[in-house]
């Protein structure tokens, strides 16, 4: 029996051994132990246990060059099996007590830190749900996020274009990009009169550039279409929508979906969507 205990936080029924290994299997008569004496007494009489196969990869220290096939060459932990029934989930570690010259350097030895199966999956199932719950969290945070951005930069904007005259231009939204389009848009023409044709006829000069697939997004994103609706929709996936979108407002010259969204509707309003749509 060894003198040290295992570190045992969490896991009551840690069992710490030192044991000589042939052939990937470890020998249990000759075997020191230390940790919860109720597990490594069921120990007694087996003989031998053997590996089962790896059960997960966490950071470990590498196994040496002897007894691999005892233990994880890569780190982590394997499962172990007693020849008479019952698993085990453990860091498995060669040690060389012998020099290269001595007679007994084929002999192996390792240091195997061990707990039951069901004690491993317990708290693998726990670590998991911790991390469910944060994402969740996590999740919940960003849409509660997206919900007051959405009022505090697109519901603005939206009153100020429903509350508008037919042909009109829309009142101040307080948004410094937004504000300044619309300032544009009086300096070229007073507020009582109808938008010029030319006025936005850089803006669709720019949307024949677009490519047949940019331009199914834009049309999606001018009928209304949210950001999480298009993929399902287009059958592509969220990373290729950000990498359109890029495209599409590099090539119209606009900086965000917004700012996209206010030119379609002073286009609709001036009765020039065919050129866009």
């Amino acid at each position: 029996m060894l003198r040290h205990e295992p570190e045992t936080i969490g896991f009551f029924n840690t069992v710490f051994m030192f044991a000589a290994v042939d052939d990937g299997r470890i020998d249990l008569e000759g075997a020191l132990f230390s940790g919860n004496n109720a597990v490594y007494s069921a120990f007694s009489g087996q003989g031998t246990m053997s590996l089962a196969g790896k059960v997960g990869k966490v950071g470990a220290g590498a196994v040496g060059n002897t007894g691999d096939k005892a233990g994880n060459r890569a780190g982590g932990f394997s499962e172990y099996r007693l020849k008479g029934g019952g698993s085990y989930v453990g860091m498995y570690e060669a040690i060389r007590l012998y020099p290269g010259n001595s007679p007994f350097t084929d002999q192996s030895y390792a240091a195997i830190l061990l707990i039951p199966k069901n004690d491993f999956i317990t708290a693998r199932n726990a670590e998991n749900m911790k991390l469910w719950v944060i994402l969740l969290a996590l999740l919940a945070i960003g849409i509660l996020a997206s919900v007051i951005l959405s009022k505090r930069y697109a519901q603005p904007i939206t009153d100020k274009l429903m509350a508008a005259d037919g042909g009109g231009i829309p009142e101040k939204t307080n948004i410094i990009e937004i504000d300044l389009l619309i300032d544009r848009i009086r300096e070229l023409h007073s507020k009582d009169s109808p938008l010029p044709d030319n006025l936005f006829e850089d803006f669709i000069a720019r949307a024949g550039t677009l490519t047949p697939t940019e331009r199914s997004v834009f049309r999606l994103y001018a009928e209304g279409r949210s950001a999480e609706e298009v993929p399902g929709l287009m059958f592509i996936s969220a990373h290729t929508l950000k990498t359109h979108n890029r495209h599409i407002y590099s090539k119209l010259n606009v900086s965000s979906r917004d700012e996209l969204m206010l030119y379609v509707e002073l286009i609709r309003r001036s009765g020039l969507e065919e050129g866009i749509l």
